[in-house]
């Protein structure tokens, strides 16, 4: 009976995250570009074995122009959901092996792939998140984004975006502060002094959302603390107008 409310638990703490994070319906979503029409489905990959259930939604892209671009991208999507499935199998059948030996029950490790999605003019945003549980409380989840040019197929990092010796940290920085500061109760004290050379990003129609991941910034209940930094703040250093 235990064992069921855990795992009914950390179904309920995943869904809350889910709905924290995802703002797009994951079952599929078109976005039209200039020259066409790209598309963005879901492939499920679902799997159940007594250590491990799986399921994975994969996003697949189809309708950039240059086709070697739109592979590329997918196959990066698809190899690191099965990658991350396969970082943890080992340790799934480890375990449910020790606790079959010893007479115990076994509660099988989940491994749970969803994403979310935003598109702007020749850009798309794909944020994935990879979430696993291996028992206790609650699992653990990392959210992932992945922020493409669809004309040359570069995977963009939020120093990408913007024109050389244009100072975007102390912007972006000053703009978080200033919303920490609204609810300082809500994040780890001193937590924050300033953004990452890799920083988690995406794009939104109104303004890059820089987000952290759970207990980077903030306690696990408060999921990737997120804060919009408007185009409007930033538009002189960006490389592209993206409003």
């Amino acid at each position: 009976m235990k064992n069921t409310k855990n795992i009914f638990y950390s179904f309920m703490i995943f869904a809350i995250v889910i709905i924290n994070i995802i703002s797009v319906n994951v079952q599929g979503a078109e976005f039209i570009l200039k020259e066409g029409k790209i598309k963005v489905t879901p492939k499920i990959v679902k799997d159940s074995k007594p250590y491990l259930t799986t399921e994975l939604n994969i996003p697949v892209i189809s309708g950039i122009l240059d086709s070697n671009i739109e592979k590329s991208i997918n196959k990066t999507l698809y190899d690191d959901a099965m990658n991350f499935k396969s970082s943890i199998e080992a340790s799934a059948l480890e375990n449910y092996s020790s606790l079959l030996k010893a007479g115990l029950d076994v509660t099988p490790f989940q491994v749970i792939t969803k994403y979310n999605l935003h598109y702007l003019n020749d850009y798309l945003s794909l944020i994935v998140t990879y979430y696993e549980y291996r028992g206790g409380a609650h699992g653990i989840y990392k959210v992932v984004p992945y922020n493409y040019n669809l004309k040359t197929g570069e995977r963009l990092q939020i120093k990408d975006i913007f024109k050389e010796g244009y100072d975007y940290k102390s912007i972006i920085n000053q703009e978080i502060l200033s919303e920490i500061s609204k609810h300082p109760d809500n994040y780890f004290k001193d937590a924050f002094k300033t953004i990452k050379e890799n920083q988690d990003f995406y794009f939104t129609k109104d303004g890059i959302v820089v987000y952290f991941q759970v207990y980077e910034i903030a306690p696990f209940a408060a999921g990737n603390p997120e804060f919009l930094i408007p185009y409007s703040k930033i538009n002189q250093g960006l490389k592209v107008k993206f409003n």
